[in-house]
Protein backbone atom coordinates (compact mmCIF):
# COMPACT_ATOMS: atom_id res chain seq x y z
CA UNK A 1 0.00 0.00 0.00
CA UNK A 2 1.52 3.26 -0.91
CA UNK A 3 1.81 6.00 1.75
CA UNK A 4 0.49 9.38 0.29
CA UNK A 5 1.38 12.74 1.42
CA UNK A 6 -0.17 16.08 0.78
CA UNK A 7 2.22 18.63 -0.22
CA UNK A 8 1.94 22.57 0.40
CA UNK A 9 1.32 24.93 -2.67
CA UNK A 10 3.62 27.92 -3.45
CA UNK A 11 1.74 30.09 -1.97
CA UNK A 12 4.37 29.92 1.34
CA UNK A 13 3.54 32.84 3.57
CA UNK A 14 -0.06 32.68 3.30
CA UNK A 15 -0.10 28.71 5.14
CA UNK A 16 -0.37 28.74 8.80
CA UNK A 17 -0.97 26.08 11.26
CA UNK A 18 -4.28 26.44 13.44
CA UNK A 19 -4.74 22.85 14.03
CA UNK A 20 -2.51 19.77 14.35
CA UNK A 21 -5.01 18.49 11.42
CA UNK A 22 -5.81 21.06 9.84
CA UNK A 23 -3.42 23.45 7.38
CA UNK A 24 -5.44 26.19 6.22
CA UNK A 25 -4.49 29.12 3.65
CA UNK A 26 -4.89 32.81 4.92
CA UNK A 27 -4.32 35.41 2.12
CA UNK A 28 -1.98 37.74 4.20
CA UNK A 29 1.25 37.57 2.25
CA UNK A 30 2.38 41.43 3.46
CA UNK A 31 2.10 40.72 7.27
CA UNK A 32 5.76 39.30 7.05
CA UNK A 33 8.45 38.53 5.27
CA UNK A 34 9.33 35.04 3.60
CA UNK A 35 12.03 32.46 4.64
CA UNK A 36 12.85 30.24 2.07
CA UNK A 37 12.94 26.08 2.68
CA UNK A 38 12.89 23.03 0.57
CA UNK A 39 10.07 21.67 0.74
CA UNK A 40 7.35 20.77 3.20
CA UNK A 41 4.35 18.24 3.31
CA UNK A 42 1.95 16.58 5.49
CA UNK A 43 2.68 12.81 7.09
CA UNK A 44 -0.07 10.33 8.40
CA UNK A 45 0.50 7.68 10.61
CA UNK A 46 -1.14 4.77 9.24
CA UNK A 47 -1.25 1.10 10.15
CA UNK A 48 0.16 -0.19 6.63
CA UNK A 49 3.55 2.33 6.75
CA UNK A 50 3.92 1.30 10.46
CA UNK A 51 3.38 -2.54 9.50
CA UNK A 52 6.39 -2.06 6.63
CA UNK A 53 8.17 0.34 8.16
CA UNK A 54 8.16 3.15 4.90
CA UNK A 55 7.04 5.98 4.50
CA UNK A 56 6.47 7.43 0.68
CA UNK A 57 6.82 10.77 -0.29
CA UNK A 58 4.65 12.48 -2.83
CA UNK A 59 5.92 12.35 -6.54
CA UNK A 60 6.35 16.76 -5.73
CA UNK A 61 9.52 15.76 -3.41
CA UNK A 62 11.35 14.71 -6.66
CA UNK A 63 11.78 18.72 -7.37
CA UNK A 64 12.96 18.84 -3.76
CA UNK A 65 16.35 20.45 -4.15
CA UNK A 66 17.37 18.57 -1.01
CA UNK A 67 17.16 15.07 -2.07
CA UNK A 68 18.64 13.19 -5.21
CA UNK A 69 18.79 10.11 -6.18
CA UNK A 70 22.05 9.02 -4.40
CA UNK A 71 21.03 9.23 -1.17
CA UNK A 72 20.92 6.67 0.80
CA UNK A 73 20.12 8.15 3.98
CA UNK A 74 17.80 10.58 5.46
CA UNK A 75 17.70 12.24 9.42
CA UNK A 76 14.32 13.22 10.98
CA UNK A 77 14.42 15.36 14.02
CA UNK A 78 11.51 15.84 16.42
CA UNK A 79 10.38 18.71 17.85
CA UNK A 80 12.77 18.27 21.34
CA UNK A 81 15.46 17.51 19.18
CA UNK A 82 16.40 13.87 19.09
CA UNK A 83 17.39 12.30 15.71
CA UNK A 84 17.09 9.45 14.25
CA UNK A 85 18.88 8.28 10.82
CA UNK A 86 17.07 6.75 8.46
CA UNK A 87 17.04 4.90 5.17
CA UNK A 88 16.19 6.92 1.90
CA UNK A 89 15.44 5.35 -1.45
CA UNK A 90 14.23 6.19 -4.95
CA UNK A 91 11.55 4.12 -6.95
CA UNK A 92 11.90 4.18 -9.87
CA UNK A 93 8.95 2.42 -11.18
CA UNK A 94 6.56 4.91 -8.95
CA UNK A 95 9.07 7.28 -9.24
CA UNK A 96 8.57 8.53 -5.85
CA UNK A 97 11.28 8.61 -2.51
CA UNK A 98 10.78 6.99 0.47
CA UNK A 99 12.02 6.56 3.75
CA UNK A 100 12.61 3.04 5.73
CA UNK A 101 14.06 1.05 8.32
CA UNK A 102 13.31 3.28 10.92
CA UNK A 103 10.07 5.25 10.53
CA UNK A 104 8.54 2.59 12.49
CA UNK A 105 10.74 3.33 15.58
CA UNK A 106 10.70 6.94 15.31
CA UNK A 107 7.36 6.53 15.75
CA UNK A 108 7.48 4.23 18.92
CA UNK A 109 9.64 6.46 19.99
CA UNK A 110 7.86 9.57 19.86
CA UNK A 111 4.92 7.34 20.87
CA UNK A 112 2.60 8.42 17.88
CA UNK A 113 -0.74 6.23 17.26
CA UNK A 114 -2.51 5.49 13.91
CA UNK A 115 -3.84 8.29 12.27
CA UNK A 116 -1.59 11.15 14.15
CA UNK A 117 -0.69 13.89 11.74
CA UNK A 118 3.32 15.60 11.41
CA UNK A 119 4.12 18.44 9.14
CA UNK A 120 7.56 18.32 8.07
CA UNK A 121 9.91 20.52 6.19
CA UNK A 122 13.29 18.66 4.12
CA UNK A 123 16.33 21.02 4.18
CA UNK A 124 19.04 20.20 2.75
CA UNK A 125 21.66 21.58 -0.27
CA UNK A 126 21.55 18.36 -2.05
CA UNK A 127 25.23 17.56 -1.19
CA UNK A 128 25.37 16.67 2.48
CA UNK A 129 22.37 14.20 3.94
CA UNK A 130 18.79 15.78 3.90
CA UNK A 131 17.45 16.35 6.93
CA UNK A 132 13.40 16.03 7.89
CA UNK A 133 12.40 18.87 10.21
CA UNK A 134 9.16 18.63 12.43
CA UNK A 135 7.59 21.40 12.53
CA UNK A 136 5.95 23.26 15.35
CA UNK A 137 2.42 22.80 14.99
CA UNK A 138 1.12 22.91 18.82
CA UNK A 139 -1.99 24.47 19.98
CA UNK A 140 -2.68 27.46 21.48
CA UNK A 141 -0.61 30.23 22.13
CA UNK A 142 2.93 29.92 20.95
CA UNK A 143 6.34 30.65 22.66
CA UNK A 144 8.85 29.73 19.72
CA UNK A 145 8.87 28.68 16.61
CA UNK A 146 10.59 25.17 15.71
CA UNK A 147 13.84 26.88 14.60
CA UNK A 148 13.96 27.72 18.65
CA UNK A 149 13.81 31.50 17.66
CA UNK A 150 11.03 33.26 20.01
CA UNK A 151 7.25 34.14 18.87
CA UNK A 152 6.93 37.71 18.75
CA UNK A 153 3.85 39.53 18.67
CA UNK A 154 3.16 41.74 15.83
CA UNK A 155 -0.23 43.56 14.05
CA UNK A 156 -1.15 43.07 11.19
CA UNK A 157 -1.36 45.95 8.42
CA UNK A 158 -2.54 44.20 5.71
CA UNK A 159 -5.90 44.71 3.93
CA UNK A 160 -7.43 41.60 4.90
CA UNK A 161 -6.59 41.46 8.36
CA UNK A 162 -5.86 45.44 9.58
CA UNK A 163 -5.15 45.25 13.45
CA UNK A 164 -5.89 41.60 13.85
CA UNK A 165 -2.73 40.72 15.94
CA UNK A 166 -0.56 37.32 14.88
CA UNK A 167 2.57 35.46 16.52
CA UNK A 168 5.48 34.88 14.19
CA UNK A 169 8.73 33.53 14.51
CA UNK A 170 11.43 36.32 14.47
CA UNK A 171 12.87 35.19 11.35
CA UNK A 172 9.72 36.03 9.76
CA UNK A 173 6.42 34.34 8.34
CA UNK A 174 6.43 31.42 5.98
CA UNK A 175 4.86 28.52 5.78
CA UNK A 176 7.42 26.33 7.55
CA UNK A 177 7.68 28.90 10.35
CA UNK A 178 5.81 29.83 12.71
CA UNK A 179 2.94 32.36 12.30
CA UNK A 180 -0.57 31.63 14.11
CA UNK A 181 -3.55 34.63 14.49
CA UNK A 182 -3.67 35.28 18.59
CA UNK A 183 -7.78 34.88 18.17
CA UNK A 184 -7.49 31.67 16.32
CA UNK A 185 -5.02 30.57 19.79
CA UNK A 186 -7.21 32.00 22.14
CA UNK A 187 -9.98 29.91 20.69
CA UNK A 188 -7.84 26.81 20.73
CA UNK A 189 -7.22 27.21 24.38
CA UNK A 190 -10.50 27.78 24.98
CA UNK A 191 -11.55 24.55 22.92
CA UNK A 192 -8.72 22.13 24.57
CA UNK A 193 -9.36 23.05 28.27
CA UNK A 194 -13.15 21.91 27.57
CA UNK A 195 -12.52 18.39 27.69
CA UNK A 196 -10.81 19.17 30.71
CA UNK A 197 -13.23 20.57 32.83
CA UNK A 198 -15.55 18.28 31.31
CA UNK A 199 -13.49 15.33 33.15
CA UNK A 200 -13.40 17.62 36.20
CA UNK A 201 -17.16 17.56 36.62
CA UNK A 202 -16.72 13.90 35.76
CA UNK A 203 -14.59 13.30 38.50
CA UNK A 204 -16.23 15.70 41.16
CA UNK A 205 -19.54 13.41 40.03
CA UNK A 206 -17.75 10.51 40.63
CA UNK A 207 -16.34 11.68 44.25
CA UNK A 208 -20.03 13.24 44.78
CA UNK A 209 -21.51 9.23 44.41
CA UNK A 210 -18.73 7.71 46.20
CA UNK A 211 -19.31 10.06 49.31
CA UNK A 212 -22.59 9.09 49.14
CA UNK A 213 -21.90 5.54 48.61
CA UNK A 214 -19.69 5.57 51.82
CA UNK A 215 -22.09 7.75 53.53
CA UNK A 216 -24.17 4.66 53.19
CA UNK A 217 -21.80 2.01 54.51
CA UNK A 218 -21.13 4.08 57.51
CA UNK A 219 -24.54 3.98 58.49
CA UNK A 220 -24.30 0.24 57.78
CA UNK A 221 -21.58 -0.38 60.16
CA UNK A 222 -22.69 2.03 62.93
CA UNK A 223 -26.39 0.49 62.73
CA UNK A 224 -23.98 -3.16 62.87
CA UNK A 225 -22.10 -1.36 65.53
CA UNK A 226 -25.01 -0.77 67.86
CA UNK A 227 -26.94 -4.10 66.80
CA UNK A 228 -23.73 -5.68 68.28
CA UNK A 229 -23.34 -3.60 70.87
CA UNK A 230 -27.31 -4.18 72.50
CA UNK A 231 -26.13 -8.15 71.82
CA UNK A 232 -23.51 -7.73 73.66
CA UNK A 233 -25.29 -5.96 76.50
CA UNK A 234 -28.11 -8.46 76.51
CA UNK A 235 -25.63 -11.39 76.75
CA UNK A 236 -23.66 -9.46 79.69
CA UNK A 237 -26.99 -9.58 81.73
CA UNK A 238 -28.71 -12.69 81.07
CA UNK A 239 -24.43 -14.01 82.26
CA UNK A 240 -25.03 -11.76 85.31
CA UNK A 241 -28.85 -13.21 86.02
CA UNK A 242 -27.66 -16.42 85.63
CA UNK A 243 -24.47 -15.97 87.58
CA UNK A 244 -26.68 -14.70 90.09
CA UNK A 245 -28.83 -17.60 90.50
CA UNK A 246 -26.20 -19.95 90.38
CA UNK A 247 -25.21 -18.30 93.39
CA UNK A 248 -27.89 -18.08 95.25
CA UNK A 249 -28.79 -22.02 94.62
CA UNK A 250 -25.31 -22.72 95.98
CA UNK A 251 -25.07 -20.86 99.10
CA UNK A 252 -28.72 -20.87 100.09
CA UNK A 253 -30.35 -23.91 98.39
Amino acid sequence: MVFHVTPFGPSCCEIQYTHPNIIKEEADADDAPSFSFDYCFLAEVTASNLKEDKLYLSVEATTCTALNKQFQEIIIVNKEGNSWTLSLRFSESDGMFYIRRGWGKFCLDNRCAIADLFVFNVVGDGKTTPLIRHLNTDRGMSKECWCDQPAELFTSGSVTNPGRLYYCCARGSHKRHLFKWVDECLVEEVEDIKPVIRGMNDDISFLILNIARLEKEIEVIKTAHVRKRDECMRNVVVCGVGMAILCYYYFFV
